[in-house]
């Protein structure tokens, strides 16, 4: 499977301020990654604005 395959993409930038002292990436980085991700999905769906409707 290739990149182009899937249908929902997001590129999310890393931060000095995400990396360790050994310049591994913090674990609570990858939640708000997974956080991002979440948002896209429910924004790409429409799950968003069926949520919020009035």
């Amino acid at each position: 499977m290739s990149f182009e395959d899937y249908k929902l993409s997001l590129e999310l930038r890393i931060d000095f301020s995400d990396l360790d002292m050994y310049r591994h990436v913090n674990n609570l980085t990858f939640i708000r990654f997974l956080q991002s991700g979440r948002v896209n999905f429910w924004e790409a769906t429409g799950l968003a604005a069926m949520f919020f409707r009035n």
